[in-house]
């Protein structure tokens, strides 16, 4: 093996790792951080107080976990194990106490031959801002290919991604247009399904109004079929009880219309009803002479 720094390349794996501890009613966030000349584990408790812990490892700690015969496939490998257990949860806070300078640590691994653990000393908070100006500013860096989003947008698709536009921003990066809002897709179909069924209902309702005039008109014609034709029949009978057929035939001629004319009129109006009936659909069943 060569210098330091190349020992500590082997473990570019554990770089930029974040994990989220949760350890009896604690809550723990670790970061992990690999430069030139050291492994860097960030561990901050969730809650009010912000308080934050760090500590590293130098070539000399991981040539000691690696052992002996060390080689950079063993650091390698070494390097894997660690980064499977982090992101599988497989770690936790040693010896964890919440009194000022206790002495406490990282474990990661503890399924392995031989975990990491790191020991944790209690961050100033000048150093703590440090931190969090340092992570935020990746943050930043790395939300320009969202979009200067925070999160990715949950209605990305992987679809809706490969056909997206890419488009080039002012800082040379390339971002992509998302897709479009679901809401959006979804209001244009429920609109034109309401405005449908508006329609619909508006003709079924003028429909009806029709359908009912033409039901009180009918009515009205049969009516007044039914009042002609019974003036014919009594006016039939009261000629052949008097005995005087020719001279009540004279009258009717100069009083009333003949009855080829009524008869003319009552075919109309009857004509008249089934037109209607036609028209509207109407089962009703009509005739002359009802």
């Amino acid at each position: 093996m060569g210098s330091s720094s190349d020992t500590l390349t082997h473990l570019l794996p554990l770089d930029e790792l974040i994990q989220v501890i949760y350890q009896g009613s604690s809550r723990f966030v670790v970061l992990s951080n690999v430069e030139e000349l050291s492994w860097t584990v960030y561990v901050g408790l969730s809650g009010p107080e912000g308080r934050w812990w760090s500590g590293c490892w130098k070539d000399t700690n991981v040539r000691s976990a690696v052992g002996a015969n060390i080689s950079a496939s063993k650091i390698e490998t070494y390097a894997g194990l660690l980064e499977d257990a982090f992101v599988q949860g497989e770690l936790y806070i040693g010896n964890w106490s919440t009194q000022k300078g206790a002495k406490i640590n990282f474990t990661l691994g503890a399924n392995l031959d031989n975990p990491a653990k790191i020991p944790l000393v209690e961050m100033p908070s000048e150093e703590v801002a440090s931190l969090a100006t340092k992570v935020f500013t990746n943050i930043a860096l790395q939300s320009r290919l969202r979009k200067n989003r925070l999160h990715p947008p949950p209605f990305a698709t992987s679809a809706g991604a490969s056909n997206a536009r890419s488009q080039p921003s002012a800082g040379g990066l390339i971002l992509q247009r998302p897709p479009a809002r679901l809401d959006t897709l979804r209001t244009l179909p429920t609109d034109q399904r309401t405005e449908t069924n508006s329609s619909s209902r508006a003709a079924d309702t003028t429909r009806s109004a029709a359908e009912l005039r033409a039901q009180d008109e009918i009515k009205t014609l049969k009516a007044e079929l039914a009042r002609v034709r019974s003036e014919q029949t009594q006016a039939g009978s009261s000629a052949r009880g008097q005995g005087k057929r020719h001279t009540d035939a004279a009258n009717d001629t100069d009083t009333r219309p003949s009855k080829a004319a009524r008869s003319a009129v009552v075919l109309q109006d009857t004509s008249r009803l089934h037109s209607i009936a036609s028209t509207y659909s109407i089962t009703t069943p009509i005739t002359a002479g009802y």
